[in-house]
């Protein structure tokens, strides 16, 4: 199985599945049983595309552990991420505050 050989420690969840959830119970099914396959490889998961509040209320139960989206926050450049006030990771250097992680996409 691909995901055992990941050697990242996150795994990304495409907008592609956090845009459904909402509207389609297919989706949120889908979006658990990834969480779920993610946490039992041992890695963390990052739901990308959480746009709105309802969307970001239905991963926290899910045990999602981080998300990304406009709702979030807008994306800022590398070097503002570790400027305090700009919602970067304070005191860190520029590379600090990004990680690299596995895209989990629709495609896979």
């Amino acid at each position: 199985m691909f995901w055992r050989h990941v050697l990242s420690a996150a795994i990304k969840l495409d907008r592609a599945f956090t845009h459904q959830m909402e509207s389609k119970k297919s989706a949120r099914a889908l979006v658990k049983a990834a969480i779920d396959m993610v946490h039992v490889l041992g890695k963390t998961v990052v739901a990308e595309g959480v746009e709105n509040a309802g969307q970001l209320s239905l991963l926290q139960p899910l045990g999602c552990d981080t998300m990304q989206g406009y709702h979030i926050g807008r994306p800022v450049p590398r070097a503002a991420a570790a400027k305090p006030g700009t919602g970067g990771a304070s005191g860190q250097g520029p590379g600090d505050a990004v990680h690299e992680s596995a895209v989990l996409s629709k495609t896979v």
